[in-house]
């Protein structure tokens, strides 16, 4: 559906995709806040240096073109906004349950960084959730303008603080103490972790453990309703200092929570231990993935099963724009932290293309599933060493292969067929032979050849054989 709400929990505001373009409607009871917030030095400066998503505020001659478009006019209507804001578009959304710990940790970063930078202004964060923020390639940009909001200069007490710990703190902490990925924990608990969740994690000889579960668990059975009115201070400045040193705090806690970027999993060491391919094998395929990207020069390429990103590399390094997914969190972590330290045109997500990430939220329709957000998306497709694991590990009939190939891209494929001979289809497929009788590379001709065109075919060796296609025309 191209005209929809995107968000709409904040009080203050909504937003609102129309043709493509992000709008926000700016509700009337906040709108002189909003002038006031939006106009401070810091945020200015946060927006210019790309913290901050940009936006634009619409002047009275682009918005009487909207009005012209019924569907736009409804909405306004409705709202009643004098204030609309257009969002520069971040190119592919992306959510927290389809990150790796990195990605989760960066934009915890982020958010105290700008809670930080706005003190001086007497602005705050009125929520600290990861869903403010967006992964532009590997770098995180903060995108909601309604979360800042005016500060009571003489209030030491930041409410957004136990949002931050259960949607940052605790997922980090169990990922570092108890191995549970990020993703997994938002995909199970979309708005965070609760202490209760944590404490079978806590060890003896874990300090942080007591300082983030044990003593604020403990504390709670003393909660009293006064104890959440606001206590002002009569001197701003000792205000400002106790939010200082709670930033100060919470940072050395997330620097305490740092990922270890020397994790390793099965899949992790697959290109250094692989023995299916020589070097000379791996160079035909390399040379025929760079002759296609020469070829057709996508713009935007989708690498499905990327493990730590060899081939997204050399579509990246040939000016793609590359959305790289793969199932297994150590290796998107290791492929972000590449992308991020050579600024590389990279989006690493955990994602299975045999399980991908479902419609989420409010009536099943506030977050898109992956396949929305991809349908379409990518001028090239990568399917390589992916579809015996495909066939085998998950079951999923050829024919299903080739339509979620054909669903994904605009234009080409590259895929790489796997022969039953081939030793790792053997060592996946421990004896049930009897299942894949069909598995044969005519067959697999054959059944692509319902949605594509086979442009160019390469042998790679006596089990393997790398194919360019086309899709076909629609018509």
């Amino acid at each position: 559906m191209n005209d929809e709400f995107v968000s709409f929990r904040d009080p203050a505001g909504s937003l609102f995709k129309h043709k493509n373009k992000i709008f926000r409607f700016i509700n009337p009871s906040y709108q002189n806040e909003f002038e006031q917030t939006i106009s401070c030095r810091s945020l200015t400066e946060l927006i210019s240096q790309g913290y901050i998503s940009n936006f634009k505020k619409m002047q009275k001659n682009d918005l009487d073109l909207l009005l012209k478009d019924e569907t736009f006019l409804k909405i306004f209507e409705k709202i009643k906004s004098d204030i609309i804001l257009e969002h520069k578009i971040i190119d592919f959304v992306n959510y927290p349950y389809e990150w790796s710990s990195s990605m989760l940790f960066d934009s915890a970063a982020l958010t105290l960084l700008l809670f930080e930078k706005i003190i001086d202004d007497n602005l705050g964060l009125k929520d600290a959730t990861p869903y403010n923020t967006i992964f532009e390639n590997a770098k995180p940009v903060f995108v909601d303008l309604l979360s800042f909001e005016k500060r009571d200069p003489q209030d030491p007490i930041w409410l957004a603080y136990s949002q931050f710990v259960k949607t940052y703190l605790l997922p980090l902490y169990v990922y570092k103490f108890a191995k549970i990925p990020v993703h997994k924990t938002f995909l199970s608990n979309p708005d965070g972790l609760e202490i209760d969740d944590c404490l079978p994690h806590t060890g003896f000889f874990r300090p942080i453990a007591y300082s983030l579960i044990r003593l604020p668990l403990f504390l709670s059975r003393f909660t009293k309703p006064q104890h959440y009115k606001s206590k002002r201070l009569i001197n701003p400045n000792l205000s400002k200092f106790i939010l200082l040193r709670l930033i100060k705090k919470t940072k050395k806690r997330l620097m305490s929570l740092k990922p270890k970027t020397t994790a390793s999993s099965s899949w992790s060491k697959y290109m250094d231990t692989q023995k299916h391919y020589d070097k000379e094998d791996f160079l035909i395929k390399e040379s025929f993935i760079s002759d296609v990207l020469i070829s057709l020069k996508p713009k935007k390429v989708l690498d499905i099963g990327c493990n730590t990103g060899h081939f997204s590399l050399i579509a990246a390094k040939h000016g793609s724009k590359v959305i790289s997914i793969d199932n297994d969190p150590i290796v998107i972590d290791k492929l972000y932290n590449l992308a991020k330290n050579e600024n590389l045109n990279i989006l690493p997500l955990v994602v299975s293309i045999s399980k991908p990430t479902p419609f989420l939220g409010w009536k099943n329709s506030e977050y898109q599933s992956f396949l929305k957000r991809a349908e379409n998306y990518s001028d090239l497709v990568f399917m390589l060493a992916l579809i015996h694991h495909l066939q085998v590990t998950d079951r999923i009939p050829l024919l299903e292969i080739a339509s979620i190939a054909n669903l994904l891209t605009k234009d080409g494929l590259i895929i790489e067929y796997i022969d039953p001979q081939d030793p790792m289809f053997k060592k996946i497929v421990r004896g049930r032979e009897n299942l894949h009788q069909d598995i044969s590379i005519n067959n697999f001709k054959k059944t692509f050849e319902v949605f594509f065109n086979i442009i160019k075919e390469q042998k790679i060796n006596a089990s393997r054989s790398i194919f360019f296609m086309r899709k076909k025309s629609e018509e």
